[in-house]
């Protein structure tokens, strides 16, 4: 890319910003709280009474859960994510994941959920776009307070109008220093630890001691957290064991929440959870109108007195984050798709009053960039298969679907994979990678770009597929909640380090 041509872009993308960002006429509402405030409450009651409506989640099960809630409200809903369309006649509202939400449609009302994630490196740039470049009459903002200035700051520095309605806790939490005892824990305990292994080891210690528990983890497909949750909460669970993936939003009846570690793997290294971690978990305690309040505790007195103290302090965040998106690919005139992301990092052309916009992380990008396949495609195709959610149990199927694109213009699904029930830790892992792999097969059969690929995927094999996922996730879930969790899950925990 020439300095001209670099200019010329940055030019262009300077004048899109101020297109989309600037004195929009969109009145901009911030619902502003901590966890079981009724933040969230309150902005889906408005999506109820509009003609044309849309819910941004930021994972599939908060999209379902507001689907589902506005079927039993009476309210016709769609469902759009990734991985599932379910599209209903004369919906009003759509609940979608935040990455598919459509920027050229015009909407009366917009809620856009967990917007703190406006400062994450990885997927921050989805919030940004949502906020700023959704075409709507009113968008609603939830967020917590350490959040409020960078969003304030953000609105205010493009001439935009808000306002801003503050929520308090409805339910008190209580940080306690009770020891805690494994066999006597109270109703609705969730115990939080930080990797899988860890989660089915601690599972399986309330095994032994006659206590049934619900898990959550990362890899775990969100159609078996859906029924991992459903159990705890009708109560054919007393204990929930999770990672931190409760702390995104996700809904439970909860009276006491056990940390049973204070530091987590974070990709690169083993660190202590920050102040904004501890809260967004703690958080999930005491909820309203099933709780007369919330327990927070730990093993370690001393992470107690970090929890307490991470409740009376208050770290602003700092920056929100820009990333690359298909029409910038296009734009820059690079060969290559290694070649276009290095030339993105290198363009300026966020403006000097919004010089909090910070970079996402590219490095997501490099396990892709490093398959040579994806330079022969075109740049509509090369970016739709680098936009698809990608990670180390479907990596495999994404390098096949690139090189079937490439040498046989059409994407072929002939990954084998296992309907048969299991009982061994290990076949459940496979049982998490079979279902990844499915996810990116019927994410890339609903992109519009991918879709034409699919040109033998019949109606019948789609079904087909379908029904073979939702066969293993009865399998995950009848080996979760009702079979045994064997000592071997212990052995393997001193093996591994967090995940």
């Amino acid at each position: 890319m020439t300095n001209i041509e670099k200019k010329e872009i940055e030019e262009k993308l300077k004048a899109q910003i101020h297109e989309r960002y600037y004195h929009k006429p969109t009145k901009y509402i911030l619902h502003v709280g901590p966890t079981n405030s009724g933040k969230t409450y309150n902005a889906v009651q408005r999506l109820k009474e509009t003609s044309k409506g849309i819910y941004l989640a930021p994972l599939r099960l908060l999209a379902w859960e507001i689907y589902e809630r506005m079927g039993l409200d009476g309210v016709l809903c769609s469902l759009y994510t990734g991985e599932e369309k379910v599209t209903v006649p004369n919906a009003t509202v759509t609940s979608c994941t935040i990455e598919m939400c459509s920027m050229e449609t015009h909407y009366d009302v917009v809620v856009v959920d967990e917007c703190f994630m406006i400062a994450d490196k990885q997927r921050g740039k989805f919030w940004l776009n949502a906020i700023m470049g959704v075409k709507a009459n009113e968008v609603h903002i939830i967020t917590n307070l350490e959040s409020q200035k960078l969003i304030e700051n953000l609105l205010e520095s493009t001439g935009n109008r808000y306002e801003i309605n503050t929520y308090e806790r409805k339910v008190p939490l209580d940080i306690s220093e009770k020891e805690v005892n494994f066999k006597k824990l109270a109703p609705k305990t969730i115990l939080v630890t930080f990797s899988r292994i860890n989660v089915l080891y601690h599972k399986y210690l309330l095994q032994q001691l006659g206590i049934k528990a619900s898990v959550l983890y990362g890899n775990l497909p969100p159609e078996a957290k859906k029924e991992q949750i459903r159990a705890f909460v009708d109560g054919e669970t007393q204990v929930l064991v999770t990672t931190d993936v409760i702390g995104m939003g996700i809904n439970l009846p909860c009276n006491q929440i056990v940390f049973l570690e204070d530091s987590k793997f974070d990709g690169q290294s083993m660190r202590k959870l920050n102040e904004k971690e501890i809260k967004q978990i703690s958080g999930r305690a005491g909820r309203y109108g099933l709780s007369t309040k919330g327990v927070v505790t730990a093993l370690d007195n001393v992470f107690i007195e970090e929890i307490r103290q991470a409740f009376e302090s208050h770290i602003e965040e700092k920056n929100g984050i820009y990333g690359l998106d298909g029409e910038i690919y296009k734009m820059i005139p690079e060969k290559t798709p290694n070649l276009k992301v290095k030339a993105f990092k290198e363009l300026k052309f966020i403006p000097k009053n919004l010089d909090f916009l910070v970079i996402e992380d590219l490095e997501k990008y490099t396990p892709m960039l490093k398959f040579y396949d994806l330079c022969k495609l075109d740049d509509d195709f090369a970016w739709a298969f680098l936009s698809c959610p990608v990670n180390s149990n479907n990596l495999t199927f994404w390098k096949d679907a690139v090189s079937n694109a490439v040498h046989r213009k059409q994407i072929y699904f002939n990954e084998k994979y296992s309907i048969e029930p299991f009982d061994d830790v290990r076949l459940l892992e496979y049982a998490e990678r079979d279902i990844a792999t499915i996810d990116l097969c019927l994410y890339m059969y609903n992109n519009k770009v991918l879709n034409p690929l699919f040109v033998s995927f019949s109606e019948e094999v789609l079904a087909n597929l379908k029904s073979h996922k939702d066969i293993i996730i009865d399998n995950i879930n009848d080996f979760l909640l009702r079979k045994k969790i064997q000592k071997k899950s212990e052995q393997k925990r001193k093996k591994r380090r967090p995940s």
